[in-house]
């Protein structure tokens, strides 16, 4: 109280007035880098693993589609089925490739640890080797059926090996989506709980400069004005005097004051035992 009573007129309106402008700035300061964490965490969301995981199920389609190419052209039997069978192939064997590739960008981009990357790579490697097997299985259609029945067991074996590791790397990004999901979540948390403390600070130091005005400005101005009413009215009481409780200009205003009246008084006293 005594700090207070020390502080000047302006400095007690200036300090509530700055503390509000700075629990302001720190509320927005922190929402905006939450809401930047919380971009960057959609964007790898949306932009990134959504993308990647739609590719790996249109690569799981164009593998089901290549091996309904293959068993369609070894029961076609004009030359408009082999040729429609060999587009299939070509279309979707092609397309498969780079669309399993894609998930490089979530290694990339740190998403994915790095450790699973062999995961990937293995991938790759038995899809290469399937196009490749059934690469001669198109070119050479008259004998096709002859040809997947000596390469059959490898063909099985390569397929296995895609299907098992395009279900590990979709377990690997499902759960790095729930993470993202998680931590989205959490930063709108954090940004509503930023939100709702400032609001209940930003109330209270309201009612502090409410407080503090009240105390260390009007109601001193108040004490002033009535001290002032008494001496001007017609019964002048001139031992009035304001009790100084602050040392800022309206201390030093009662303190004027008081001096003002003491002398009037003394002058008055004067003019008494005088006549």
């Amino acid at each position: 109280m005594k700090l207070i009573g020390r502080l000047s007129v302006g400095h007690k309106i200036a300090i509530p007035l700055l503390a509000i402008v700075l629990l302001f700035s720190t509320i927005s300061i922190l929402n905006v880098i939450k809401l930047n964490q919380q971009e960057g965490i959609n964007y790898k969301l949306v932009d990134l693993v959504q993308p990647v995981n739609e590719s790996l199920e249109d690569a799981y389609r164009d593998l089901y589609q290549v091996t309904a190419a293959a068993q369609g052209l070894m029961l076609s039997t004009t030359v408009a089925d082999i040729e429609h069978h060999t587009f299939e192939f070509k279309d979707n064997a092609y397309k498969a490739l780079p669309r399993m590739k894609k998930v490089q960008e979530l290694y990339e981009a740190n998403i994915l640890p790095s450790h699973t990357q062999f995961e990937l790579t293995t991938l790759i490697k038995a899809a290469e080797k399937w196009i490749q097997l059934y690469e001669p299985l198109f070119s050479d259609p008259n004998n096709s059926q002859e040809y997947y029945q000596k390469n059959s067991d490898q063909l099985d074996e390569q397929f296995k090996t895609m299907r098992k590791q395009l279900k590990s790397i979709s377990r690997l990004i499902v759960a790095e989506q729930v993470k993202l999901r998680e931590q989205s979540y959490e930063g709108v948390q954090s940004v509503k709980l930023i939100s709702e403390i400032g609001a209940a600070g930003a109330v209270i130091l309201a009612l502090l400069a409410i407080w503090s005005l009240g105390n260390g400005i009007v109601r001193p101005i108040k004490s002033l004005e009535k001290a002032m009413s008494e001496v001007a009215s017609g019964d002048a009481d001139l031992t009035q005097r304001i009790a100084v409780l602050s040392e800022d200009e309206i201390g030093k205003l009662a303190q004027a004051f008081n001096q003002f009246v003491s002398r009037i008084h003394g002058t008055v006293s004067n003019v008494i035992v005088s006549s």
